[in-house]
């Protein structure tokens, strides 16, 4: 899987997740991610390709 291919299904996961909740609540986001991740291995591969982008981007609004 490719960065923009796992960019793609990761943002597709969080918009699926944000209509199921309604809202922005980074808690309940993660609980719909997590379920996806769970019941679809390739959200889960999405995540795994992907996820260290989304750690640097978190730290690097820290500074």
């Amino acid at each position: 899987m490719t960065h923009d291919e796992a960019l793609r299904i990761g943002r597709q996961a969080v918009e699926e997740a944000r209509q199921q909740v309604g809202g922005n609540c980074k808690d309940e986001l993660l609980k719909g991610i997590e379920k996806q991740a769970s019941e679809k291995p390739e959200v889960a591969e999405a995540f795994r390709v992907v996820g260290h982008l989304l750690l640097d981007s978190h730290q690097e609004t820290k500074h």
